[in-house]
């Protein structure tokens, strides 16, 4: 079964693996701006956003190269061009699948972390960002990704917001917030409470929440549920 969510309006369907999720009611008839694929990349994460005009964002690319399978399902046989990467954190369920899809798409710009991080597999990503030429940006240079008519900020981590201190790298997690002026969908990568704590004061109620760490104990707090009120949370496993 696919796990790809597109957000066409609100009737809305989801379909996922093992997890359930909790479905709740649009109060508007208004129509999405963009659409939201969560793929079917096993354990781990990978989310492409459709932005309109031939733009794509990619959000994570799954622990092998299964991620290229689902976009070409998804992506026209002759669009070879994926205009934005983000890579929430360096863990290989998350970056893996980026290093397949910088050898096989052109991408245009890449946000991610400068956290410092050992692992075969992040060294051989930034290898392929190297070779595909690239533009890297930090969080810490903006706090804004896209605008209008969508917009995709960085809710974590910023200058904004308190820094985390931890040896736990999922607390190094993007936190990204994609907005069209209706509906927003809250991206919390493999962040814990303690991210979830630290940004509470540029939290919100929500359209829908990817829930963080697919679901694990160590986040999704009840204070933090009570600020955000998503009607529908996603779980990738």
């Amino acid at each position: 079964m696919k796990r790809r969510i597109i957000f066409l309006s609100c009737a809305l369907a989801a379909l996922i693996v093992v997890v359930a999720i909790r479905l709740g009611r649009c109060d508007d008839d208004t129509p999405w701006t963009y659409r939201l694929h969560m793929l079917d990349v096993g354990q781990g994460d990978s989310i492409l956003i459709e932005l309109g005009g031939d733009r794509q964002l990619l959000i994570d690319g799954g622990p092998d190269a299964t991620v290229l399978s689902e976009l070409g399902t998804i992506l026209p046989p002759g669009d070879r061009t994926i205009e934005y990467v983000a890579l929430t954190h360096p863990h290989a369920d998350h970056a893996m699948g980026l290093i397949h899809v910088l050898d096989r798409y052109t991408v245009g710009t890449v946000l991610m972390t400068s956290v410092p991080y050992v692992s075969p597999v992040y060294d051989a990503l930034h290898a392929a960002i190297e070779r595909e030429g690239a533009i890297v940006i930090s969080p810490n240079e903006t706090t804004t990704l896209l605008e209008a008519p969508v917009n995709v900020s960085i809710l974590y981590p910023t200058t904004r917001t308190p820094v985390v201190k931890s040896d736990n790298v999922n607390e190094t997690s993007l936190v990204l917030l994609v907005d069209d002026g209706v509906h927003t969908v809250l991206l919390m990568g493999d962040a814990g409470e303690d991210v979830e704590e630290a940004i509470k004061d540029v939290l919100r109620e929500v359209t829908v929440l990817k829930v963080g760490h697919q679901g694990s104990r160590t986040s999704s707090s009840r204070p933090f549920l009570g600020r955000v009120r998503p009607d529908i949370a996603l779980i990738s496993v």
